[in-house]
């Protein structure tokens, strides 16, 4: 079945579907989430004769969201699902030019991401990289288009539920709403034109990810301005932030 998920071949996982006591938020030390296998196709994609997001036609593309769209409604994938395996696979992109590389993002770790996150870690790693990455970033912004938009089909039966403390809901609550100490603006664009901006904490989220620490830390633009680009929705970066 991995193999088959990083295929992006509906028919094949179809085929290879291990029925219902597979749990599909389960974890690979190889591919991380069945999502992640999905999405990035493990490691050494081209040395296996495989494409990922990135490299599919768009064709294959279209099959892969579809694909995202099955696991999330059919079978209650979480996007959010962080692996707990260990993952070992990295990988990083790169623009080519006369076979030659002309730009390469950074590596990116499986271990301990969700496919969520592990798409706006890409992402952060394609907009610090040189070049013309905006047609990977929209890729990436159509998957996670789906993510926010594909929700579980309700089935029949007792549900699951998570106790949580009411103090601590409204602890959270009380402190995403809350504007004072906010000190980080991250303008949502679409282009050059400014689609929204939202309110963060700088620390909160340098301490979730070394690349917005980097940006913030160092002699970046960002750092100075307590400000991010980000080329997504508003709602998107607020569904991300909640």
């Amino acid at each position: 079945l991995w193999t088959a998920l990083a295929s992006g071949n509906a028919d094949l996982v179809e085929a290879n579907d291990p029925g219902p006591d597979f749990d599909w938020n389960c974890s690979s030390k190889t591919y991380g989430t069945p999502l992640m296998a999905l999405i990035f196709s493990g490691p050494r994609t081209s040395d296996r004769g495989c494409t990922d997001f990135v490299t599919d036609s768009e064709t294959q593309f279209q099959n892969r969201l579809r694909l995202i769209r099955w696991m999330i409604m059919e079978k209650g994938t979480d996007p959010k699902k962080e692996e707990t395996a260990g993952c070992c696979a990295d990988k990083s992109w790169s623009i080519t030019d006369d076979d030659e590389v002309y730009s390469q993002t950074r590596t990116l770790s499986f271990r301990g991401h969700s496919a969520f996150s592990a798409l706006l870690e890409v992402r952060m790693h394609m907009l610090a990289a040189e070049g013309d990455w905006r047609s990977d970033i929209s890729r990436i912004d159509r998957i996670l288009e789906v993510f926010s938009s594909t929700r579980p089909k309700e089935k029949m039966g007792k549900p699951r539920t998570v106790n949580v403390h009411e103090g601590v809901v409204d602890m959270w609550e009380r402190f995403l709403e809350e504007e004072t100490g906010k000190d980080l603006t991250i303008r949502c664009l679409r282009g050059q034109e400014v689609l929204g901006t939202v309110s963060a904490h700088a620390g909160l989220l340098a301490s979730v990810s070394v690349v917005v620490k980097a940006m913030l830390s160092g002699p970046m633009r960002e750092g100075s301005v307590g400000a991010i680009d980000v080329e997504c929705r508003a709602d998107s970066m607020r569904l991300l932030l909640s």
